[in-house]
Parts: C-alpha cells; structure tokens; sequence
C-alpha cells in the first residue's frame, strides 16, 4: 500500500509519495552518508535514491531566477517543489535512456563546446590586456623610428645593421640617422617623425615598445615587424585629447606643386575665408568650393577624428585647439590649405562604452593569443608536467635520420612504448605521441620538440576540458540546467505536448467533459470571408467554392486564383466573436459599418459558414484552446504520475541554509 510519509524526522522531510515504507530508510542512510561526505555543500534533495541536488545548485538556480524584480518571486518552498517536479521529469528521461541518444549527445556537445572554450583561457590575463589597452587608449605618444627592411629570408644582415644603427645613436643624434638610415623614406626625410599614435594604432609590437619607453628613449633592441626591425625614439607623451567632429573646406595642391601653385591655393583659401568671416554658411562654401570630393557634398563634415586619423598632424593640432562652432583660418597640409570647423567634441569613452571595440580590436592584433598562451603555461604549472628525457631522445635519436614523417619513420618507432610524460594523473607513452604524428601530411618537416608542444598542449586541453565541472562550479551549474532542460523538453514534448496534438480521441472527450468551459455570452460566426479585386474574380471565387470542402476554402481559392505576381483574393478564415471584424459585423450580424479595401472591393462571405450562439458545434472550432487545456491537464495527471513513482527526499534544514540574495 503507498503511503505519503510527511512528518519531519531527523531533520529530513519526505516531500512526495514513498512507494514502501522500508524504502523511507534505505534513504535515510543513504543521505546520512551523503551529508556527511559533503559538509562544504550538503545535499538538499535526493530523487529516486539516484539524483543528488546540492545546496549550491539550487541555491544558483534559486536566485538567478528569483531575482528582486522577478514578475513571479518563489519562496524557497514554493521554488523547491518546483524544482523537484522538474528533477523528477529528468530522472524520468533518464529511465528512457533519452540522454543516450545519439541526437541527445550532439546537441549537448555543440552547446558545451562553445562555453567550454571561454573556461580555456586565462581569463585574468584577458581581463589584464583589456585594461592595458583602454589605459594606453589614455595617452598619446609622439614618436619617431628608423626601419631597417629585411630583404629576402635571411634576417641576420638587417638585424646587424639594427644593432649598428642603435650603437651610432649613443653617439649621434636620431635625427640624423634617421635621415641617412631610415628606409621608411616617408618619415626618414623628417628625422624619422611619426608624430602622436595611440593605443592600436601600430602593431603590437611595436606599441609594446613605445609604451615602455620615456619621454627621450630609444629602444636597446630591434623591434620586429612584418616590414623589418625598428629602432624607435619616445619624444612626447600627453592626455588623450578625445575625439572632435570636424567639416572642412579644403583647396588642394596639384601633384609636385610649385611655389606659384601654393600661391595660387592661399589666394582662393583665403578668398573663401573672408566670406565665411562676412558671415556666409559654412555648410554651403563647402559645397560649393572644397575640393575634397569626399566631403563637400555633405557640407564638408568629416566624421570624428582623433589622433593619428589620417588628417595630418597640423589639421589635428588646429581642429583641438577650435571650440565647438568655431572655424579655423587656413591651415597647411601636406595636400592643400583648409578651413576646418569642429562640430562637437568629447572625451575618451569610459571602458565600459569601448569594451566591444576593444575586444574586437584585440582580435586583430595579436592580444588575443596572450590569454591562450599563458593559460597553456599555467596548465603544465598546475598539473606539474614532466618530460621523460631518455625516452624523448630515443625518438629524438631515431628522427635524425629522417625529414618527414613519413612510413620508414613509423616502421622504425613502432615498438616504442615507454611513458614520455605525465601530468596530474596522466601517463602519456611514446606510441601516443608517434601516433600524434601520424595525423600529420607527409611532407610536413619531422621536428619532435615542436610538435611535441603541440601534443602536450592538445592532452592538457583534453584533461582540463573534462575536468571544467569539478574546477567551475558556474560552468558545472550551466551544464546541468541545460543538461536538465534538454531532457524536460524532450519527456515533456513526448508525454504531453505531442500526445495533446495527436491525441483526436482524448481531445474530443476532454472537450465534451469540460463543454461548459468553452460557452460564450455573445455570439461567433465561424467561415471564412472572401475579399476579391473585381467582380469577374468574385464570381470565379464563387464557383471554386461550389466544390470546395469548407475547411479547405482558402488553399482553393489561393491556388486557384492567386499567382507570385498577382494576388487577386484575400482571405480571413475563423471564428469571428461578434464586435471585432467590420467585414462579419456588416456581412454576417448586420450591425456596423464597412468599407472594402480599395484593392480588395468586392467582399463576401463564403457558403458554408455558420452563427455559434453559445458555444462551438466541437472541439475543432477551438482547437488551440482546447490543446493546451487539454495540455496543462495531461501534465497534471503526468505530474500526479511521477511523483508516486519516483520518491523525493527534502532536508529542510538545509532548505533553510539557502542564502536568498
């Protein structure tokens, strides 16, 4: 005989129906035993002897649903039989094996690899580079360099030439040098001069060194580039200036423009500049005159700009030293003289408002693989990697005699089978390794050490991606929701929601059992209203209706009637409550007033529509409705179902440990 034990008893309440009495104690000891094992985090609820729920997880849970501004906050109790209907619906998809379909397993592995990945990183050094990059975003470097290209493959003579170079500028001014050295000929003819660059306006490496360096330093050694080595020179630092929102008018310089020919520009600038002092719109001499096709048409606005926007350094020095809706007197470029007017100003952006623009510029160069590295030198750290030396150079000692991997080498190491390293509790042997390298084309280059990187890289990720549960209890919380609403989607769907669809016999019982729930005080016309685009169409859609089954009328009269470049009918298909459709108003109640659309000017109501007084004839005129009633009551009755066959065991005491943010 079942009995519902509901009396407290030793600090443990039974919650949900018990199939037997003697049941009752073989949990009972059994949660004895679980709580002693996990005072850190003692166990709240145990489903059916097998699903353990924990007071972290539904402590997480709890409040990440239960928030301060929830439309419907849950008191722990209420929350906890909810929460246990839900355990209970997945202890039932387990009995199902529903977890160990092939589908199941897929779609899980597609959801966790993704958020696996953001826990395989060193997220501390990423957060680190982030606020790196927005504090250099704060300052502005005025610098100059002198690079030294590297011609061909061999890098070693530019490199020499480098260091003599950096040898010279203890001795001689950079500027000199740079003239004469320099084989970036655009900077070299002005000493080496960049001017002010910002945070991710260089490569990487590059801004490494000019941020390390004061005001007057020069690097000690070659900085590297795809366009050779540089030898860089720090001459200001400076604040942010922000950004301003510029318009200009600008008179431009022909190619290898002579001395008349910058005469020739100053006069017009100049002419244009009276006018704009006479009062004249600057948006339209800008139109009208400015000689930057880009711009002019649009008044000569240019967007925000800020440091090293291309403008040029004597466009940028003017525009900042401007307040918003003042304009400038001429100023010299290297292409033309302009006239420049800031529109707005503002400050650099707080991190919060540049974080995505950041961490997309951080993709782009370079930072992004930062995390990554260190992450993997902190994997060999923590799980204390060691290499077995004699067994790494009896493969070593076999490679030598060969440039590929290729079916010789394999045939040579094929009985090498000792352990090659180890990490936490890992053993990994030569033939592992061996067989690593197989994976490999053929013609790629037989190089043991890198590749071994490589390899124990890729073990360490396998090792540490299993272990993301036990390490992460945010990600272990995430997993197990989405593992838990999986599987209470895929028994619900099965036990309830495709039953209630499929279901024609059950739902028309349903429906004569509850009729007096689907009544109405005023009345509905069910059919289906014609709107045609001419009486001859209307008297086609007439004839078609003749021989059409009346639940089918829309899809004759569409395929009939209607082509992908022509629609000549349009139809409304329902049940029509009195007082919310013109067209049945005029057409069916006679009451009301309606006026056809003027493409639609012929409306009538198809044969074979009927006025419901008080009710539907079946449960077809309501069938939505009728579904998910039929739905919540078939969950009811499912619900009722499990709980007697799979038990719960709450322990309230630890109910009430929950800590309620």
């Amino acid at each position: 005989m079942n009995k519902s034990i509901l009396t407290k008893t030793n600090n443990q309440i039974n919650i949900i129906f018990m199939k037997k009495y003697i049941s009752f104690f073989s949990v009972f000891f059994f949660c004895l035993s679980l709580f002693a094992q996990t005072q850190n985090d003692p166990v709240l609820m145990i489903i059916n002897d097998e699903i353990i729920v924990t007071k972290s997880e539904f402590e997480h849970i709890y409040n990440k649903n239960n928030t301060n501004d929830a439309l419907d906050r849950k008191t722990l109790m209420e929350y906890a039989l909810l929460f246990a209907d839900l355990k209970i619906k997945v202890a039932h998809a387990k009995a199902q094996g529903l977890d160990t379909t092939a589908t199941f397993i897929e779609e899980f592995r597609r959801y966790r690899t993704p958020v696996a990945r953001q826990y395989l990183t060193d997220r501390n050094v990423k957060e680190r580079l982030i606020q790196e990059a927005y504090d250099r975003l704060k300052e502005e470097i005025n610098v100059s360099h002198i690079l030294i290209r590297i011609e061909g493959t061999d890098t070693l003579p530019a490199h020499r030439k480098a260091m003599e170079t950096i040898r010279r500028l203890r001795r001689e001014d950079f500027t000199t040098v740079a003239r004469e050295v320099s084989h970036d000929r655009s900077s070299a003819e002005i000493g080496g001069r960049i001017g002010y660059v910002t945070g991710f306006q260089t490569v990487l490496q590059f801004e490494e060194a000019v941020y390390s360096l004061p005001v007057g330093g020069i690097t000690q050694q070659p900085v590297r580039s795809r366009a050779g080595y540089h030898i860089i020179k720090v001459n200001n630092r400076r604040p942010s200036r922000g950004t301003v929102q510029a318009a200009h008018i600008m008179i431009m310089f022909p190619n290898n423009p002579t001395a008349e020919d910058e005469k020739a520009a100053r006069l017009t600038i100049d002419s244009i500049y009276n006018r704009l002092k006479a009062g004249e719109d600057f948006g339209e001499l800008a139109r009208e005159k400015s000689q930057h096709a880009v711009s002019a048409g649009n008044g000569g606005e240019l967007g925000w700009i800020g440091v090293g926007s291309g403008t040029g350094e004597n466009f940028e020095n003017a525009a900042f030293a401007l307040n918003v809706g003042e304009f400038s007197a001429p100023v010299k470029s290297t292409h033309g003289f302009h006239i420049i007017k800031v529109l707005d100003k503002r400050p650099l952006a707080p991190l919060e408002e540049r974080l995505e623009e950041i961490r997309s510029a951080m993709a782009r160069d370079g930072r992004a693989t930062i995390p990554l590295r260190e992450f993997k030198r902190g994997l060999r750290e923590e799980y204390n990697l060691r290499i077995t030396q004699p067994n790494l150079t009896e493969i070593r000692n076999i490679a030598r005699n060969f440039t590929v991997a290729d079916s010789a080498f394999f045939e040579r190491t094929a009985r090498l089978n000792k352990p090659l390293f180890s990490f936490g509790s890992v053993v990994v042997n030569q033939q592992e390794y061996i067989d690593f390298l197989r994976t490999f084309r053929k013609n790629r280059p037989l190089d043991i050490d890198n590749n071994l990187d490589a390899f124990i890289d890729s073990k360490l990720f396998e090792y540490e991606d299993s272990r993301l549960e036990k390490k992460h209890p945010s990600f272990r919380f995430l997993m197990q929701e989405y593992r838990d609403g999986m599987l209470m989607f895929a028994i619900t769907s099965k036990e309830v929601w495709e039953r209630a669809a499929n279901d024609t016999e059950g739902l028309e019982a349903f429906f004569e059992k509850n009729r007096h729930n689907y009544t109405w005080d005023i009345p509905r016309f069910r059919g289906v209203i014609v709107h045609a685009r001419d009486r001859r169409t209307a008297r086609q859609a007439r004839r078609i209706i003749e021989n059409a089954p009346v639940d089918s009328i829309p899809i004759y009269l569409h395929r009939a009637l209607n082509t992908e470049k022509v629609r000549a009918v349009r139809t409304e298909r329902g049940l029509f409550k009195k007082g919310t459709n013109a067209a049945v108003d005029r057409l069916v109640f006679n009451t009301g007033t309606f006026t056809p659309s003027r493409d639609f000017p012929i409306v009538f109501v198809a044969e074979g529509g009927r006025i419901l007084e008080t009710g539907p004839d079946n449960f077809k005129d309501m069938r939505g409705l009728v579904i998910s009633d039929y739905q919540n009551y078939l969950q009811q009755k499912w619900i009722a179902e499990l709980r007697e066959k799979y038990p719960v065991v709450l322990f309230e005491d630890v109910l009430k440990m929950i800590e309620v943010e």
